[in-house]
């Protein structure tokens, strides 16, 4: 039973990561980074209807980096707190 509720738990924190990071994190990218810092760097601003077309490959790369990173680091955590049996440390 704890193997079960933990790949749900592994499901949810994924579901949740995924739909928060697809969702805040390309218009964060369109805004702050091809708005602001790239224009600064390059010294001239980037069309925006350039940067618009990009927009659903910023929406993929959120996606797909999240889907592997957040499972890993739930593993990687789990892992490191029971091989060091640290006190007040509590994973879902």
């Amino acid at each position: 039973a704890s193997q079960v509720s933990e790949k749900k738990a592994t499901i949810y924190f994924t579901g949740f990561a995924v739909a928060l990071r697809g969702s805040i994190m390309p218009v964060v990218d369109f805004f702050v980074l091809y708005q602001v810092l790239l224009p600064i760097v390059l010294g001239r601003a980037i069309p925006v209807t350039y940067v618009m077309g990009l927009v659903p490959a910023f929406i993929i790369y959120n996606i797909t980096s999240t889907l592997y990173a957040v499972p890993v680091a739930y593993l990687v955590a789990k892992r490191v707190s029971k091989v060091l049996a640290l006190e007040g440390s509590r994973l879902l």
